[in-house]
């Protein structure tokens, strides 16, 4: 698994300085085609890991120690990143601006997204959190907005209003003891609600220094200045360290977590915003209620409906008409 890590970000690494893909102009068709057609298979790839972290967020949860648990998810995908970039003698010297924007990127996507999800986990269940996370492609499209100075096509409009669609669709369907009267704002949505907001700010503020940063440069430094932020609380709740790493279950679901949801998924994440920009890269994150009832049916045989297919559907469709664009 270590070496499959090494190797695909090896190869991200390399792809950045052999090909250049500004918008919709290539330099190289063919090898550019191919970097493209990589990206949303790699973002794929990453909804599907991703989706498996409510499931196993709820049960590192049960800690109580958010802070603790994001603290050593990202220790473990550090030092991986660390390795690559030595590896690869990837190193340079940062500006103050660029430690400012970095800084930002752990605040946001690092520190706040991860704890709040975390601890919002121990009050919502995983449906209620499944439709707020849907809603992170409007704060997105609204952030984006805001900072460009633009709003998005119609095409991106009517994309991000089928997927929604497909999201409540599956939800409902899915969790069949679920009513409208359920879906309140209480504490743990409002956790999550902010979890949502951070990582929606940390996908827009990415653009901007991955013009001047490799991937997996953003994600490593990111992750540092979030981990600087943890330590604190970290120390101040030393025995929550000690239960989950004496706990085999919990730490194998730490490295788990560190090795693929964090250090193979955040880079695939990162050059994904580079290269498609943050509101397409965030469409795909509807995907993930998809693979988990996906995966329901095959460890869980519980039964695919007309309903769920319908959905699915739509959330496809949404990401299809937005992605049009790069096709013509």
């Amino acid at each position: 698994m270590l070496f499959l890590i090494f190797f695909d970000l090896s190869i991200l690494y390399l792809n950045d300085n052999l090909v250049i893909c500004d918008g919709e102009t290539y330099v190289d068709g063919v090898a550019c085609e191919v970097i493209f057609m990589s990206i949303h298979l790699k973002l794929v790839l990453t909804t599907f890991i991703w989706g498996l972290t409510p499931t196993l967020g709820k049960i590192l949860s049960s800690h109580g120690a958010p802070i603790v648990v994001t603290f050593w998810r990202f220790i473990f995908a550090f030092l991986l990143l660390c390795v690559v970039l030595k590896a690869q003698k990837i190193s340079r010297r940062l500006t103050f601006s660029d430690v400012v924007a970095l800084t930002s990127l752990g605040i946001t996507g690092i520190f706040l997204h991860n704890a709040l999800m975390y601890k919002g986990l121990q009050f919502t269940g995983a449906a209620i959190t499944s439709l707020i996370y849907a809603l992170i492609i409007v704060k997105v499209a609204v952030i984006d907005s805001i900072f460009s100075r633009r709003l998005p096509s119609k095409t991106v409009f009517f994309g991000i209003f089928f997927s929604l669609i497909g999201i409540v669709i599956i939800t409902f369907e899915t969790q069949s003891d679920l009513t409208l009267k359920e879906v309140k704002l209480g504490k743990g949505e409002l956790l999550i609600f902010g979890s949502s907001l951070s990582w929606a700010i940390y996908t827009v503020l990415s653009r901007p220094i991955l013009t001047k940063l490799l991937p997996i440069e953003v994600i490593t430094y990111a992750s540092f200045f979030g981990l600087c932020l943890m330590l604190p609380f970290v120390f101040a709740d030393m025995n929550s360290s000690i239960m989950i790493l004496t706990d085999l279950k919990s730490l194998t679901l730490i490295i788990f977590l560190g090795f693929l949801s964090t250090a193979l998924a955040f880079m695939w994440h990162q050059q994904a915003v580079k290269e498609l920009g943050p509101i397409t890269t965030t469409l795909y994150l509807n995907l993930m209620p998809i693979f988990g009832v996906i995966s329901a049916v095959f460890f869980l045989d519980e039964t695919i409906t007309v309903y769920f297919v319908l959905g699915a559907m739509l959330v496809m469709f949404g990401i299809l008409i937005v992605n049009i664009k790069f096709y013509r």
